[in-house]
């Protein structure tokens, strides 16, 4: 198939969606009921682990339920745009899980991304909620954050995950153990 200028253009050929849920490999139903499972079925096993703790499924559902509970505290409701700016970390997981389990729309993005590029997304998103950590590889991510929502109209509220030092007052956070939102400020 040729567009218009002669460029070559591809068209999907895996399976459908509809094959998908016949095949039973797509079901419909949240990621956060999959956890929800998995906790029932084997409660003790490690769902993840950062190489120092390990959390077992009923941990990270617990957490993930917590979290899910707390959203509310932050203006985040159902349907709300929830984007998950941290490394591959335990946090990480558990706000997946826990934004799911609340009914938001998870926006994961990469931490390699800077100014320019996340507050594109944060506003063709429309962000509501953002969690990020404080510094990871030697970038301090509040400090670019409290910049970048200094000037939006309607700026997400900004939660701060493995937090050191002082934050701006209206930055949420994200404390020990996890699933224990307190806002700062």
């Amino acid at each position: 198939h040729r567009a218009s200028g002669g460029a070559r253009t591809r068209v999907p050929t895996g399976p459908s969606r509809a094959h998908a849920r016949r095949a039973g490999s797509w079901e419909d139903r949240p990621l956060s009921w999959v956890l929800a499972e998995a906790a029932d079925l084997h409660p003790d096993a490690i769902a993840v682990s950062d190489g120092v703790r390990p959390f077992s499924y009923r941990e990270l559902r617990d957490r993930a339920a917590g979290l899910a509970s707390a959203l509310p505290e932050y203006r985040v409701r159902a349907h709300d745009v929830v984007t998950v700016f941290l490394p591959n970390w335990p946090e990480a997981v558990e706000v997946i899980h826990g934004a799911t389990w609340a009914g938001c729309v998870i926006n994961p993005v990469v931490t390699t991304y800077r100014h320019a590029e996340l507050s594109f997304i944060l506003q063709q998103s429309g962000t509501r909620a953002i969690f990020i950590p404080h510094v990871f590889r030697g970038f301090d991510y509040v400090a670019m954050l409290d910049e970048m929502v200094t000037g939006m109209v309607d700026p997400p509220t900004v939660i701060v995950v493995r937090p050191h030092g002082e934050l701006p007052p209206w930055f949420g956070l994200f404390d020990e153990p996890l699933g224990r939102q307190t806002n700062v400020g």
